[in-house]
């Protein structure tokens, strides 16, 4: 499998498969308490409640720079996305399932959208793209363990 995410700065995505079940994936991949033990960028993440439609969190980088959030799509044990405002834009995260010849693969997709998606992808596209396999391997090798 690739070791960068596909795609530009602007869009792009990374998919892995996965050899445990969906559910179990689903509780690691939905709690935002445990994201910073596998998405290594992150200082912290929290959810004002559990991940449902509608719901707001925050994000702390380990540079400590702050960002919210909203679950703007949910669909349990299938999807979320996690839209993030930006002067002029937003930036979407979609966490999504998928298989392929009967093999289970989780998949990361960043777009950085509005009149400034085209600086925010220069400032912070490239650096997403290398971090996201390792975010994505991560978060594989914890799910597989448990």
């Amino acid at each position: 499998m690739d070791k960068i995410a596909t795609g530009s700065p602007r869009d792009f995505q990374y998919t892995l498969p996965i050899q445990t079940s969906r559910a179990s994936f689903w509780k690691i991949w939905t709690d935002a308490n445990t994201w910073a033990s596998w998405d290594t960028p992150l200082q912290s993440a929290t959810l004002t409640a559990p991940m449902q439609l509608g719901i707001r969190g925050s994000l702390i980088t380990k540079n400590g720079q702050k960002s919210e959030f909203i679950i703007s799509q949910f669909q349990a044990l299938e999807s979320y996305t996690m839209t993030t405002a930006l002067p002029l834009g937003q930036l979407e995260i979609q966490r999504s399932f998928s298989e392929r010849n009967g093999q289970l693969e989780f998949t990361h997709r960043v777009r950085f959208l509005g009149l400034s998606a085209g600086l925010f992808a220069a400032l912070l596209g490239k650096g997403f793209m290398q971090e996201l396999p390792v975010v994505m391997q991560n978060l594989k090798a914890m799910a597989e363990k448990s």
